[in-house]
């Protein structure tokens, strides 16, 4: 994992363009090529397993960031949270500051992508619980290269055989500028790895939907009857995570305890 930094929890006050903003009721688009969104699991028993040695990773989606909502290619590109996204943001606060008062496992480090989406939704859940957001550059989203920026709507045109090499589901094709889904899902599993290695019970990892999928692909795909067609073609076929959504897993394992949970949202 590469070296990280620790900033602020002041929160940032980026403002898109007002006809970024959607209705909170539109249907989250993903970080990267479309897919359905997916359902929650049942949440299994938190206790079940490892009661003194688990530790608990909360992996939250960035909320819906002006791309999103736009329908744009983003990638690494750097673009803040759209309005809806922010109030997405400050939900999923309002349940990490209700899950350090459950007390059910102690939350001990906030890690987030370095892109800002991330990082705007980082700072409101480390604001609401009182920690220092860490950073790590392992976290960032899939590099779309030549997609990034251009409408979805757009990608056949202006790029038909890039986009037909993408979607035969080769995870060995490299985007011409970006990255492969195999890098991706190696990149995201490490990281995930490196940061379940650290000496804390529980934490809450703030990146993107497209590097998720792609480790929780990698490391619990073959074992769950859910992820099993997407183990060996990530970012394909994996179940889409909402904006702001939250998936649990347990370590050592990894056991995945909750996928794409949503009910803190509602009111959003």
């Amino acid at each position: 994992m590469n070296n990280f930094s620790i900033i602020s929890t002041r929160a940032t006050t980026h403002k898109p363009p007002v006809d970024a903003a959607v209705p909170s009721g539109r249907p989250a688009r993903g970080d990267g090529p479309r897919y359905p969104a997916g359902p929650t699991f049942l949440r299994l028993n938190l206790h079940a397993r490892h009661p003194d040695t688990a530790m608990l990773q909360y992996l939250i989606r960035h909320g819906e960031s002006v791309s999103n909502a736009a329908g744009r290619v983003q990638g690494q590109e750097d673009v803040p949270l759209s309005d809806v996204g922010l109030r997405q943001a400050e939900a999923v606060a309002a349940w990490g500051r209700s899950l350090g008062a459950a007390s059910l496992h102690d939350v001990e480090e906030i890690w987030s992508s370095p892109l800002v989406r991330a990082r705007q939704t980082a700072e409101r859940v480390a604001v609401a619980l009182g920690l220092p957001l860490r950073i790590e550059d392992a976290l960032r989203e899939l590099h779309a290269g030549i997609f990034q920026g251009h409408l979805w709507s757009d990608l056949e045109t202006r790029f038909p055989a890039e986009v037909a090499a993408w979607r035969s589901g080769d995870a060995d094709y490299v985007i011409p500028g970006g990255e492969s889904r195999a890098q991706l899902a190696e990149r995201g599993r490490a990281a995930l790895e490196a940061l379940a290695a650290r000496p804390v019970r529980g934490m809450i990892v703030v990146a993107h939907g497209g590097i998720l999928t792609a480790a929780l692909g990698s490391l619990v795909g073959r074992a769950h009857p859910l992820l099993a067609a997407a183990a060996e073609r990530p970012f394909t076929k994996l179940p889409a995570l909402a904006n702001c959504s939250v998936t649990t897993v347990r370590w050592p394992g990894p056991e995945l305890v909750a996928f794409n949970e949503t009910a803190h949202l509602d009111a959003a």
